[in-house]
């Protein structure tokens, strides 16, 4: 956004605002306290200036971003394009000024750190601080300035409209201005707000509420080891303000990002307590292998469940090889930064805020009743297992204890509750700044045995030293406890799967005597049901983590344009998980012991890890006049080791002892330890000319263990280049649109996310062998090894534009990227007669992904009392297999193959629902030969000669049937706010994603069975119970989980600040809110938001949470 300088920004921009408003409140105290002459300061302040050929606004830039003047005027009296020569030595800003002007009809006033720049002839006069102008109208007008939480502004811009006029408010936000026209209009301005403009009229008092910049040019960003100007990003650079991820309250950090930035695709699989990590996607799937992007919390690589959403400042995701080549080897899949909040210079804070929710699953399938289940399963066996008069028992609930009607899910879910409590100061002078927070969170989940019970902390301090030498230490850490049963609750043997497949509705939970129910009252149902009731309350398993990081870090300026930063940082982790499997009798209703789990058993897992980093950072920056040069130049050094133990035992005399101390029978150890180390150095040079022609270059080399030594180290370059449109002469005459910038960027990535030791050979120990009829340890050989494996490789290409209109309200950016990874690491299929090992790593695959990303962003806040803004985004990815050597393979109901997208789904088509034995005749051969009416038709597409050939089989028939990863990603997100009142809406979605629901007919069976084929029924949505190979893979079962969610809402309510005043408060805010309330989707009784490879509906569900909460500022 191009600078109005008639007072819409009275202070340079290029620092972040929260510096800014302390700055600005040192210089009013000073002013007030200062008992000196109103030309002091400019008689004792001088400069140091060397310009060739320069804009006389580059030169006012200067000034104001070198001192505390303040430079008030306007654009139509002043020419700021206008270039100009200035050299001078140690000289006040008043000798600037006489070379600036010299020769024009400009002239200036100076009144302490204002000056008034006004034309010879006009007559506008300037109103100082403290002064008024003798020739304006009678009318005095007086207000506050505040933010959008009600804390005063000090030293906003207040600017009669059209004229020098004005004044910045006082400590307190408050203003006063006199002899001022009644049809006039005030401007109100301050760097990292909105603008405003109102109209005066009748008014005497006229108050606004300010709100922060949404996304402004001028805004500062992280990008790799640093911070850059949005106005000057050439690669693709995607950020989230902290404070605006607070609306939706989740455990999980990584939760926050889901919709919040184009490119940026994560997918949930649940939502159990300490264990719903989701899947992170930056533009598309990029590997066969390991696609999670590289996660970074202050320069130090770390996950998302290691940081309160509380203490976030700024997220910034970097998405094209431009931005993230600067990280190497780690950065194919993208780069997450997290930057945590510091200290205020000047200004203690202490914030709370506590949070208290309520979960249930956002659906539960519809279950048929124990009675529509007896018929069911009578008629899918083909014979009457349960006869009319068990039947009519289930029906009317006359013998609980044998034939119950049980809804399994009322008995493994409840009503989830979360309890979050933050705590956190911050402060600092000078010399130091401080932030130390503490959150306490415990979380009892929707599924009964399942909890999360953590405590996280963090402290960041900066000093300076000496006046060009600063420092900082932070630590952080966090201990967590996570509970689920000793089952899991989601996989092939979790609870999930046994309310599902093996929990039948005519079992009763428990019998009248007390023992657990395994069986209803039909003999001929002897075989136990997996009780998950039971293994929700018996079975225990439990992690828990501890975790801290430190890192340290000396910064030095030096020969005026240099600086060196050196940071050590360190982590440690450790789990214990330790997993219970009690021994429980079984008992019939009539208490007769059954049977028993044959042993009770104990296994104790430890993984402990650490890591150290060292870094040493060199980095230079210089303006000459038109061109500005920065750059980079470090080294990096990091060592990482996983160690690893395991221990297992059964014969525990009781289900209350459970160390392994007291288990006696079948003890078994196990451990492992990993190491891995990288050594890296890196370069960055930026250059920009004129202020709008950007240039940039970064290069990384690698060396990593991972690697053989033949090809242990890679070099990953990258360039870009911008141009920033609007600064030409020929579009400053377009007012409507103040910034337009195009960019492009080439660059080359790495990914070497494999195991520490694939170029490896494995021998595994305790092989023993007969010799000589003895039992002999032995050792054999369990994997081959490819000593010549290399890193994969990514390319890619990006071009850009970022635009804004009327005045910086709307803000578009939009980008199109090709990118394309070779030389992919797989283990590739071995010839059988090299025996039963593991296969080498080979560097065979090569995927593409192409696509777009659109942001749409408009905000309005010219009324004091009511404020609002819109914003969303969309982005769409295609990726495809370019090279597989030839090979293909299925995996989890999904294809490898060249020239398919990555895992597509492949199975059969599915023409209908076969009515007539006519129908079966003219129809093809299906499978075995074996086929009934109800049975599905599948299609024949082809045969050995690529024609149909009358069969239908897997060799020839199944096809691509859809994709696993969606197609667009969207969200929009409204704010709106009236007075102390505000109301955000949060809505996010996909389309053009496909899963597998499949409907299985086991356990729990859905009412869509009841919609079954009969010959009473001729059914054309579902096939018959006892079909043959109705369970294929078709897209009879792929459904289309396209879905749009209204993702959160909140409604909020500040205290309005003469009663906060009153209590010794700054702010005071109540808000309640939601999240996943409404879903609009094709899909019934289940969530369509799952992980691909969840065909079976496995995993823990995902949740509706209704929240209130307050915070506290003091």
């Amino acid at each position: 956004m191009k600078k109005k300088r008639n007072r819409q920004n009275l202070w340079y921009g290029s620092m972040p605002n929260f510096l800014l408003k302390m700055k600005l409140l040192s210089f009013l105290i000073f002013v007030t306290v200062a008992t000196v002459t109103a030309n002091s300061y400019s008689q004792q302040t001088k400069f140091n200036m060397n310009f060739e050929n320069v804009s006389v606004r580059k030169v006012f830039q200067q000034i104001e971003e070198n001192s505390e003047f303040i430079l008030l005027y306007s654009e139509k009296s002043v020419d700021v394009e206008r270039k100009v020569n200035v050299e001078i030595t140690n000289q006040t800003v008043d000798k600037i000024l006489d070379q600036v002007f010299m020769g024009t009809k400009n002239y200036y006033e100076i009144h302490d750190r204002q000056i008034a720049i006004m034309e010879k002839g006009s007559t506008e006069k300037p109103l100082f601080m403290g002064k008024t102008s003798e020739t304006q109208q009678q009318k005095s007008i007086s207000g506050k300035v505040t933010d959008s939480s009600g804390a005063s502004l000090p030293g906003v811009s207040v600017v009669v409209k059209g004229t020098t006029t004005g004044v910045i408010t006082d400590i307190d936000g408050k203003y006063t201005l006199t002899k001022v026209p009644e049809n006039a209009t005030l401007q109100f301005s301050f760097v990292g707000m909105k603008g405003q403009e109102v109209a005066i009229g009748n008014k005497s008092s006229i108050s606004v509420v300010m709100a922060e910049e949404a996304i402004g040019i001028d805004e500062v960003v992280a990008v790799g080891y640093g911070t850059q100007k949005k106005v000057n990003l050439t690669g693709s650079v995607s950020s989230v303000n902290g404070e605006k991820l607070k609306t939706i309250t989740s455990p999980n950090t990584a939760l926050l990002l889901q919709g919040r930035l184009p490119g940026v695709t994560v997918i949930s699989g649940g939502a159990q307590p300490g264990k719903d990590d989701p899947q992170i996607r930056i533009r598309g799937i990029g590997t066969l292998g390991n696609n999670n992007p590289m996660v970074i919390v202050d320069g130090v690589e770390t996950s998302f469940n290691q940081i309160s959403s509380n203490d976030i400042e700024t997220i910034s995701v970097l998405k094209d090889a431009a931005s993230a080549s600067i990280y190497g080897v780690r950065a194919a899949n993208g780069v997450i930064l997290i930057t945590t909040k510091q200290g205020i210079e000047n200004k203690m804070n202490l914030n709370f805020n506590s949070t208290i929710s309520f979960s249930n699953p956002t659906v539960i399938p519809s279950y048929v009743n124990s009675s529509e289940w007896a018929q069911l399963y009578n008629e899918s066996v083909g014979q009457e297992i349960y006869s009319a008069e068990m039947i009519q028992k289930l029906k009317d609930g006359s013998d609980p204890d044998h034939f119950a009607n049980t809804y399994w899910p009322d008995e493994i879910f409840r009503t989830g509750i979360l309890q979050k409590n933050y705590i956190g100061v911050s402060g600092g002078s000078s010399k130091s700044k401080y932030m130390v927070s503490i959150e306490y969170l415990n979380q009892e989940g929707m599924m009964k045995g399942t909890s999360n019970d953590r405590l996280n902390f963090r402290s960041n301090v900066d000093f300076i030293l000496k006046k060009n030498i600063k420092g900082g230490v932070k630590l952080s850490g966090s201990r967590q406890r996570v509970d689920e049963p000793s089952d899991g609750t989601g996989g092939d043997w979790g609870i999930m799967r046994k309310l599902y497949w093996f929990a039948r509705p005519t079992v009763p939970v428990k019998h009248a005597n007390g023992h657990w129910g395994y069986w209803d009252g039909n003999p001929l149902m002897s075989v136990a049901i997996d009780n998950p009731a039971e293994s929700v309350t018996e079975k225990e398993n439990y992690q828990e983590l501890y975790r801290f990081n430190s890192q340290a870090f000396l910064s030095i300026d030096f020969l005026k344009n240099f600086n060196f930063k050196t940071q050590v940082a360190g982590k440690f982790n450790h789990e214990l998980q330790s997993t219970f499997i009690p021994q429980i009798p079984k008992y019939n209703a009539e208490g007769i012991f059954i049977e028993t789990d044959s042993n009770n058993s104990l296994t104790n897992k430890n993984n402990t890890g650490y890591m150290y980093q060292i870094e040493n950072i060199l980095s230079y920056s210089k303006n000459l006049g038109n061109h500005s040069i920065s750059g980079l130049a470090g080294q990096s050094a990091q060592n990482s080791r996983l160690d690893f133990t395991r221990a297992y035992i059964e014969g525990f005399p009781n289900n209350e002892m459970f160390e392994l101390g007291a288990g006696v029978k079948n003890p078994d150890v196990g451990g492992s330890a990993t190491q891995y180390t990288i050594q890296s150095f890196f370069g960055r040079l930026n250059y920009i000319l004129n202020d709008r022609y950007l240039f940039e270059f970064n290069v990384r080399r690698d060396g990593s263990s991972k690697m053989p030594k033949i090809n242990r180290y890679g070099i990953f370059p990258s360039m870009s280049t911008g141009w920033i449109i609007s600064e030409e002469k020929f579009l400053k005459t377009i007012p409507f649109i103040p910034y337009l910038k195009i960019r492009g960027s080439w660059g080359k990535l790495g990914n070497q996310e494999i195991g520490d030791y694939a170029y490896s050979q494995y021998v595994a120990l305790g092989r023993n062998y007969l010799f000589g009829g003895n039992l002999t340890p032995g050792a054999a050989q369990t994997s081959l090894a490819n000593s010549e494996i290399k890193w994969e490789s990514t390319v890619m290409t990006n071009f850009g534009l970022d635009i804004s209109f009327f005045n910086g309200n709307l803000n578009l950016t939009g980008d199109y990227f090709i990118k394309r990874t070779s030389d992919i690491l797989l283990q590739l299929p071995i010839n059988a007669t090299l025996g039963n090992l593991t296969p080498p790593y080979q560097n065979a695959g090569e995927v593409e992904n192409k696509g777009w990303e659109l942001d749409l962003s408009y905000s309005s806040n010219q009324n004091r009392d009511f404020q609002y803004s819109v914003s969303g985004n969309i982005s769409k990815v295609k990726n495809k297999i370019i090279d597989l050597k030839g090979l293909e393979w299925i995996s989890q109901g999904g294809i490898f193959r060249e020239g398919d997208p990555i895992g597509a789904y492949y199975g059969f088509l599915v023409d209908g629902i076969y009515q007539s034995q006519q129908q079966i005749n003219e129809g093809p051969v299906r499978f075995n030969g074996l086929v009934g009416l109800g049975d599905l038709i599948y299609r024949d597409i082809s045969g050995p000669d690529g024609t149909p050939d009358g069969k239908v089989d897997g060799a020839y028939d199944r096809t691509i049937i859809g994709s696993p990863f969606p197609d667009w990603t969207y969200s929009f997100n409204s704010n709106l706010s009236y007075k102390n009142f505000s109301l955000s809406l949060f809505f996010q979605g996909v389309l053009g994603a496909d899963r597998y629901f499949r409907e299985v007919v086991r356990g729990n069976v859905t009412q869509k069975w009841l919609e079954r084929w009969t010959k009473e029924n001729p059914s054309t949505t579902m096939p018959r119970l006892n079909g043959i190979s109705n369970d294929e893979n078709s897209d009879f079962w792929l459904m289309d989980a396209s879905y749009l969610r209204l993702k959160n809402i909140e409604f909020g309510y500040n205290l309005p600040q003469s009663i906060c005043k009153k209590v010794k408060l700054e702010n005071v805010r109540f808000y309640a809110s939601g999240t996943n309330l409404v879903t609009f989707t094709k899909i019934k009784d289940w969530d369509p938001e799952k992980f691909a490879d969840d065909s079976e509906n496995f995993n823990y569900p995902h949740d509706k949470t209704y929240s209130l909460g307050i915070n506290v500022n003091f």
